[in-house]
């Protein structure tokens, strides 16, 4: 089962190729008035392929846990999908009789599978994957040796002692890729809260800001990892637990203004 979820992301590009065939082809032979049997067969393989894209789909969507704005782009994505294959199969129905007619049904069907496909690329590449510009790269903290200028890893915090009077974001963004940004990133966004950009971590999510710098108590992050592990708000939920010395490492950094740089 595995192996035929893992199939989807083959399988759902030919229904978008072959449907743009066929819509285009389509109106080349309006235009030289000429007719243009082949657009019958690649109805039909449109078709065939937007349902295989379905059920391979649906196999893949049971591997993984969606929540909050993930949940939402799936239930577009599904929807939309169900929604193009069926007006595939119909617009190849249709065409033993009616050619024009299904090939419009064919335009019909390649702007549902279009769009379906969009909101794929949201869970699979975050919803910065189709902008006009690009945007603004994530600001990772990275640690340079004074004396030789060579980038290096931020220290790991083995106990409270450790901790240095000026915590560096790059100790902290560590401990966020590590435990926190496998659900809140672009493409997960748990609970609506993205870990992997200042502006959006700023803005919190549905329980709330997710930092507020200069104030740990009022920041959600830090309340989450702070509870006892066996709380259910807990937080990660999933993933390695941050030690009591991690902990504190992010409340003193929010306490200095949470600064990203």
């Amino acid at each position: 089962m595995i192996l035929i979820g893992r199939l989807h992301a083959l399988v759902v590009h030919f229904p978008i190729a072959l449907l743009a065939a066929v819509v285009a082809l389509g109106l080349i032979a309006r235009m030289r008035k000429q007719p243009f049997d082949l657009l019958r067969p690649l109805l039909w393989l449109s078709a065939i392929s937007a349902v295989l894209a379905v059920g391979t789909g649906l196999v893949l969507a049971q591997e993984h846990a969606f929540f909050g704005y993930a949940a939402r782009q799936l239930d577009w994505h599904r929807n939309l999908g169900f929604a193009g294959a069926g007006v595939s199969v119909l617009a190849a129905l249709v065409a033993l009789r009616k050619l024009p007619v299904g090939v419009v049904l064919g335009g019909v069907a390649a702007i549902a599978v279009g769009a379906g496909a969009h909101f794929g690329g949201i869970l699979v590449h975050g919803d910065d994957h189709f902008v006009l510009e690009a945007p603004p790269p994530k600001r990772v903290g990275v640690m340079t040796d004074k004396a030789t200028g060579v980038t290096m890893e931020p220290p790991v915090v083995a106990s409270i002692d450790d901790i240095p009077e000026a915590v560096p974001f790059a100790m902290v963004d560590q401990v966020f890729r590590r435990s926190c940004t496998r659900c809140h990133d672009a493409r997960k966004r748990k609970g609506d809260l993205r870990l992997d950009r200042e502006e959006y971590a700023l803005a919190g999510g549905s329980e709330g800001p997710g930092i507020v710098a200069g104030n740990r108590k009022e920041s959600v992050v830090y309340q989450r990892i702070a509870l006892a592990r066996d709380h259910d708000d807990f937080m990660p939920s999933k993933g390695q637990p941050l030690t009591e010395a991690e902990v504190e490492l992010v409340g003193r950094w929010i306490d200095a203004g949470a600064p990203w740089n």
